[in-house]
């Protein structure tokens, strides 16, 4: 939420779409520092949005398909695409997919090393699906610590829901991560409309 919230306005004035999909069952706690897994998020959608011309970029978080201990984060964009044959380079310092495509859009510079490093560091390794004017899919997951298994989760009917409002963007990014591992279905909403959206909620975090 608070990653999509910094580049809000920049796809606005794009005319991109810009989401997320969050998908964590109860019970799931993700082992990650917050601080460093937002620079990586931050910086994989800000490249998304560079490369996006038309359609939209998606932020995904879900449980991994191939491993239950673990939770997948992934960066989806339907913009210009990587050729097959630059894939295995995109990942080193300076090393851009094309040379055109860096004096039309710019290039990603030292921003997919450190991502990876980040990553590596938190237990990942980040990747990227693409082909040539398909889009990208740049993703990586982290293990889970504590609480069950993600498919073994109790399923104890709808999710409660959460409403957050909170000024601190890292604290805000923390909490939400926090709700969402727990299981909770989040709603955010900036400070004018507090009072007006708590009446509907029974759980409330606010620290204006």
């Amino acid at each position: 939420e608070d990653v999509l919230r910094l580049f809000g306005d920049r796809a606005q004035s794009k005319g991109l779409d810009l989401a997320d999909r969050v998908q964590l069952p109860r019970g799931a706690t993700v082992d990650a520092d917050p601080v460093r897994l937002s620079q990586v998020l931050s910086n994989l959608v800000n490249n998304a949005l560079k490369f996006t011309e038309s359609g939209g970029v998606t932020l995904e978080i879900e449980s991994d398909p191939s491993d239950a201990a673990r939770v997948r984060f992934s960066v989806v964009d339907t913009g210009i695409g990587i050729a097959e044959d630059k894939l295995d380079g995109i990942f080193g310092a300076f090393t851009q997919a094309d040379q055109s495509t860096t004096r039309k859009f710019g290039g990603t510079g030292l921003g997919l090393a450190i991502a990876r490093k980040l990553v590596a560091a938190m237990g990942g390794d980040l990747r990227v699906s693409s082909a040539t004017g398909q889009g990208a899919r740049f993703y990586f997951s982290l293990p889970v610590t504590r609480g069950c298994g993600l498919t073994d989760a109790p399923r104890l009917g709808a999710p409660a829901r959460a409403l957050v409002c909170v000024a601190g963007g890292g604290s805000r990014a923390h909490l939400h991560l926090a709700l969402a591992s727990a299981g909770f279905d989040i709603e955010c909403c900036e400070p004018d409309a507090l009072a007006e959206r708590a009446r509907e909620t029974r759980l409330v975090f606010a620290d204006l």
